[in-house]
């Protein structure tokens, strides 16, 4: 580890446009303004001023380029601290935390937060209380985060129930910011109008279209080949005869559209390329050519049965591992007939593996499940509850302590002016006045100075406080993983779902990264997320 000397004063500032600006402290030219006197009262020198001017809410580190040029800064040596405004500003993900947190103990650099009521980083030395308190908090911002999705989404469904244009592409067209109009895009369009005639008069299936513009160097908007689905979703589209929907699922070609709290309207910003009368022909003739109706269940095997579904992947190969199961039927030497019923995940790959591509997935389920209760059951939940709550209640003693001493020195001042206002009623000598004046103001001073000491203590309070019901409702959640043996298949999957990232399959050399996103079920909110990988060895999983 590289320990800062008080030699090493080299600084980067790192400011973060805030999606929502309601205040003036939101903004950028605010937060450089803090961050700037927070690096000169620290006596530090700012190299180079990194301003991120889109909103990062929604976004990981690997897609943000401003941070990831501040984590490189760290590794290459070239920086001893970083100053934000607040830590909303650099995190507001656990897991992203973590990585960050790892990364500054490995460099030594030291995270500054120009805002005086946050809690400082303590990530020189072995503090893991101060580490968990920032947990517990970035956990909190997590869900606002989560909040400020949901005000975007009512805010997008507003306007869409006005039928008014809120996002998404159409090939063949794209959206005029300036006329706030649909228009068509030569040769794009051209496409669009062909296969809804190939489909409509001319009796090409979606294949057939597909193949079609491919033999023929067609792009599809994005550039690349055109597949079947491609088609479909061009024909499933009800923009092409003038009609916007948003909030529909409209993707599956064997299922009927679903409204999930959306709206469709007849609007005026686009130019239709087909009729109403046609779209719906063109819906009724592929309801009639599918295999199965629009509507109609596959008879699947529950999804339940395979708990790893979606999650598994083939190490040799990368590919995605997919959950099969069916019947084998053995003859006896006696003649009888046995019928064994397998579940397993398979690698499709066509390609020659030095490991099996099959695996029993009852078993590697169960022993992956079996691990997962172990990595919970090394948390000792009780010590953790009682640290935290004793270092909360200094924590609250030091800042109470310290709020009460400047409401002394505020009655202190006023008593002051108060004796001062006396003495100017008392006489009408002009430089007598002046003092008493530039006193008076002064003391007003002063106590604005402590008035807003007063209030980042306040915010400090409100920022550092942990409902001590919540967090035992956490540690009484995560605990419950423990008792797995009396869980049905569903709620093992819920759990699966909820813990495990991916899980990738080398033989008998399992890597498992656990995302640990718990659900509060009575809320139906998601309590934390702390990323982290293990790795397990699985006693001859192969089949």
């Amino acid at each position: 580890m590289v320990i800062c000397g008080d030699d090493n004063k080299r600084a980067a500032l790192l400011i973060r446009r805030s999606i929502e600006e309601r205040d003036e402290r939101e903004s950028l030219s605010y937060q450089k303004e803090m961050c700037l006197k927070k690096a000169e009262s620290e006596g530090l020198d700012v190299i180079e001023t990194i301003v991120e001017e889109k909103s990062a809410y929604n976004l990981s580190i690997e897609k943000r380029p401003a941070l990831q040029k501040i984590l490189n800064m760290m590794m290459d040596n070239k920086i001893d601290y970083l100053i934000c405004w607040q830590k909303s500003r650099l995190i507001r993900d656990v897991g992203d935390e973590a990585i960050i947190t790892a990364l500054l103990i490995e460099t030594g650099c030291q995270v500054l937060f120009a805002d005086s009521s946050e809690l400082p980083m303590d990530t020189q030395e072995d503090n893991d209380v101060n580490r968990l308190l920032h947990m517990i908090k970035t956990w909190s911002d997590q869900a606002e985060v989560a909040k400020l999705r949901a005000r975007i989404k009512q805010h997008l469904r507003t306007r869409a129930s006005l039928g008014k244009y809120v996002g998404g592409t159409y090939t063949g067209y794209e959206w005029n910011k300036h006329s706030k109009q649909m228009v068509q895009i030569p040769g794009e369009i051209d496409i669009v109008k062909r296969i809804f005639h190939l489909y409509l008069y001319k009796g090409y299936s979606a294949k057939q279209i597909a193949q079609l513009l491919n033999e023929e160097g067609m792009k599809t908007k994005k550039q690349k080949k055109f597949y079947p689905y491609t088609i479909v979703s061009i024909l499933q589209s009800k923009i092409y005869c003038g009609y916007y929907r948003w909030g529909y699922t409209t993707s599956k070609r064997r299922a009927a559209p679903e409204k999930a709290e959306g709206y469709e309207h007849h609007v005026d910003w686009i130019k239709p390329i087909i009729t109403l009368e046609e779209w719906n022909r063109v819906q009724n003739i592929m309801i009639s050519r599918s295999g199965k109706k629009r509507g109609e269940s596959n008879n699947q095997i529950p999804k339940s049965s395979f708990l790893l579904s979606g999650k598994i992947y083939c190490g040799f190969c990368e590919n995605k591992m997919h959950g099969r199961n069916g019947t084998t039927i053995y003859t006896r030497k006696d003649g009888r007939k046995t019928v064994s019923e397998y579940f397993r995940y398979v690698c499709n790959s066509l390609n020659p593996h030095p490991v099996p591509k099959r695996v029993d997935s009852q078993k590697l389920d169960y022993q992956i499940f079996v691990s997962l209760v172990q990595e919970v059951k090394k948390l000792d939940r009780n010590a953790l509850l009682e640290t935290v709550q004793s270092e909360l209640d200094n924590v609250f003693s030091e800042l109470i302590n310290e709020k009460k001493g400047y409401q002394v020195q505020i009655e202190k001042h006023q008593k002051a002016i108060e004796n001062l206002l006396i003495n100017v009623e008392k006489t009408t000598d002009l430089d007598l006045l002046t003092i008493y004046g530039d006193r008076i103001k002064a003391k007003k001073n002063e106590v604005d100075d402590y008035r807003e000491k007063v209030r980042f203590i306040e915010g400090r309070l409100k920022k550092v406080e942990i409902n001590q019901k919540d967090l035992e409702e956490f540690l009484v959640y995560l605990g419950t993983i423990e008792q797995f043996e009396t869980f049905n298949q569903e709620r093992k999957k819920l759990y699966m779902d909820n813990l495990v990232d991916q899980v990738v399959l080398n033989g008998d050399n399992v890597e498992v990264k656990l995302k640990w996103d718990l659900i509060d079920q009575t809320l139906n909110e998601v309590v934390t997320s702390i990323n982290m990988d293990v790795n397990l060895k699985i006693d001859n999983p192969a089949i």
